[in-house]
Order: structure tokens, then C-alpha cells, then sequence
């Protein structure tokens, strides 16, 4: 089971409560970046959590602000790298990833369209295929079924969102979560987006040493808060935490 610890970045350029030092930004982020991989991670996700409210696609200055940290978190790690961007901007995600050398993304929205608080997340697939084909290389894509903090609006069936999303948009894995950060996400539905879409499926919210067997078929785990001090999403990363979860993991 690949174990993938995230990188919440605090507001950034152009962010309702950016504080206006890009510096420590990169700093609070490589030393998360660093305790994560001293804890034993095997892949790492760097987020523009902090964003919020966020903007369903991002500005310039954001990507060009996450393609400097995720450039120094890069250097400061020997294990893979990710990017997330919120809300809804994988495009942006997958041309920072190809840039820097990232391995992988996540994507909140692929395929269908939700409800969200930021207004309606329509599909990015083909746009984010484009530039990868644009660059010549590909980065694999984690996609959200039903992400959390958004209502579907497509009256499909999870089987159904799961098969398109493995199969026409090709999306190279799947990511389940709960209805919110931190949330549990449901066991069941995870063995059922498995069984449907034929990918590898990633418990993406709400995962703990307490909780994780109940997950024993996923192929992966995306963990943020609990690795987090205190357990609170926003506190830096506490090695010991990540210590724990991945040994109770091997």
C-alpha cells in the first residue's frame, strides 16, 4: 500500500490572507516535505490549501508560486513528488508537474460535474490530456470519485462515474474520501470504485493506524491531517504521527 503524506501550503500570492512572504511558505513546505519522508512516506503531494475560498481555476501568480515550492520541495526529498491544485485545476497541475519533475496529480473534478462551494467543478480530462501530450511525457493522474465538499450532479451510479473515469477519461488511478476534510470515507465504496473502474483506488480523507485495516484492499492511502500535530490540518507535520501510521501500514 503506497502511503502519500500531504503538503497543505499556507496562503499563497494572490490568496484572500496571503501574508506577502513567499519565503517562509517554501520554508514551512520543505520542512514538512522533509519530516514526511523521515517518517517513512513513500510519495508526497504538495496542496495549495490554503488558498481558500479558492477559485474553481487557478491565476498565474498561484502556479507560478507552486512551481517554485514544488521545485524546492523536490530538491529537499528523495521520494515522489505530487501536486494538488484547488479547486479544480489539473491542467495547471499536470504543466507544473511536467515542469519541475513531479511524478503525479490529483484532480478534484476529471470527469461529470458537482455542485460545489466555489460554484460548478466541470470536467478537465481532455484539457489536461492536451498538455501532456503538448509536452511529450505523461504524469499519472489520482482522480476523485465524488470529491468531498461538492454534490454530483450527474444522477449516475458511483459504479458508473468510477467505469468513466478509469475508462473514457483515462485517468490512471481513483481516489475516494469522505464528504469532508478529514472525514472517513467509506470502506464499501471503496472496494466498489475498485471493482468497477478496473484502477487502483486511493482512500484520499479520514485515514488513521486505528481505521487503515478496514482499507486493506486500496492500493493506497493520501494522508494529511492526521500526520498533521494534534491531528489539526493546519499544524505542521509531527514525525512520530507519520512514524506510527506507516509502520502500522508495513
Amino acid at each position: 500500500m503506497e502511503v502519500i503524506g500531504v503538503v497543505h501550503l499556507p496562503p499563497l500570492p494572490s490568496s484572500p490572507q496571503w501574508n506577502g512572504d513567499l519565503e517562509e511558505v517554501i520554508r514551512r513546505a520543505v520542512r514538512d516535505a522533509k519530516a514526511l519522508e523521515i517518517g517513512g512516506v513513500d510519495s508526497i503531494l504538495v496542496e495549495n490549501y490554503g488558498d481558500y475560498p479558492y477559485r474553481i481555476r487557478v491565476d498565474p501568480l498561484t502556479v507560478a508560486a507552486v512551481t517554485r515550492v514544488t521545485t524546492e520541495v523536490l530538491y529537499s526529498v528523495n521520494v515522489n513528488v505530487g501536486v494538488s491544485l484547488l479547486r479544480n485545476s489539473a491542467p495547471e497541475a499536470i504543466a507544473i508537474a511536467l515542469v519541475t519533475g513531479a511524478n503525479f496529480v490529483r484532480s478534484n473534478q476529471w470527469c461529470w460535474t458537482s455542485d460545489a462551494p466555489e460554484g460548478l467543478l466541470q470536467p478537465v480530462a481532455r484539457e489536461g490530456i492536451e498538455v501532456m501530450r503538448v509536452f511529450g511525457k505523461k504524469v499519472r493522474v489520482i482522480a476523485d470519485v465524488r470529491v468531498k465538499h461538492a454534490s454530483p450532479i450527474s444522477g449516475r451510479s458511483v459504479c458508473d462515474e468510477a467505469r468513466d473515469l478509469g475508462g473514457r477519461c483515462m485517468a490512471d488511478a481513483l481516489a475516494v474520501s469522505g464528504s469532508a476534510t478529514g472525514e472517513e470515507a467509506d470502506p464499501e465504496e471503496a472496494k466498489l470504485v475498485k471493482r468497477c473502474s478496473g484502477k487502483p483506488v486511493y482512500v484520499a480523507s479520514g485515514v488513521t493506524p486505528w481505521n487503515v485495516d478496514k482499507y486493506e484492499e486500496a492500493d493506497g492511502v493520501i494522508v494529511g491531517t492526521y500526520f498533521k500535530e494534534g491531528g489539526v490540518t493546519t499544524n505542521p507535520v509531527d514525525v512520530e504521527r507519520v512514524r506510527k501510521f506507516v509502520n502500522r501500514v508495513r
